[in-house]
């Protein structure tokens, strides 16, 4: 997990750094806030959904 983080800290702040300044928001809010795992479910399945709508129009 740690490593995928890393890596995509890598990529996206080597192309944008509001892109960077946005995961560690999120990340600064899943780990401080009281609900910080249902955060982390929610955006998971938002995640998922925006993935899946991309790859509809895709088609």
């Amino acid at each position: 997990m740690l490593l995928s983080l890393m890596a995509l800290l890598f990529v996206t702040g080597v192309m944008n750094i509001v892109w960077i300044a946005g995961i560690a928001v999120y990340v600064a809010c899943e780990k401080l806030l009281p609900l910080g795992r249902r955060l982390s479910h929610a955006v998971g399945v938002a995640l998922i959904v925006f993935g899946a709508i991309v790859l509809a129009r895709a088609a």
